[in-house]
């Protein structure tokens, strides 16, 4: 989960329903989410993907050998519990920071894995 101080840093790698929601609610209880770290170690021309779960998905990015973090909002944030994570787009070597790290290479079509998301903390008030 973001803290409150990453959040300006995590809203321009949401898509735009998932912008407003994050910016209209200060606490972060509307919009659970959490950070990963996509990269194409190896291949510095990279690729174009875009990242989906079964309640969200991302605008597209250019990924290359350069670690970058994107927002991804929790699709279970109530109950927590195992749903798909999917890169779809054309990234040669495609590694995203998961626990423990997955190796998707979604060339031309797309790549998936089960995550195990854990649910929100209470929302402060």
């Amino acid at each position: 989960m973001l803290s409150p101080e990453q959040l300006a840093e995590a809203i321009p790698t949401l898509n735009a329903g998932a912008q407003q929601a994050a910016r209209s609610d200060p606490r972060q209880c509307r919009v659970a989410m959490g950070f990963i770290t996509v990269a194409t170690p190896g291949n510095p021309a990279g690729g174009t993907v875009s990242l989906r779960t079964s309640k969200y998905q991302s605008p597209p990015f250019h990924v290359t050998d350069r670690p970058q973090r994107i927002a991804v909002p929790n699709p279970l944030p109530e109950t927590g519990g195992v749903d798909l994570f999917s890169a779809d787009g054309d990234a040669k070597g495609l590694v995203v920071s998961l626990t423990p790290p997955a190796r998707m290479e979604p060339v031309n079509g797309t790549a998936t894995v089960k995550v195990l998301w854990r649910p929100r903390p209470p929302c402060k008030t």
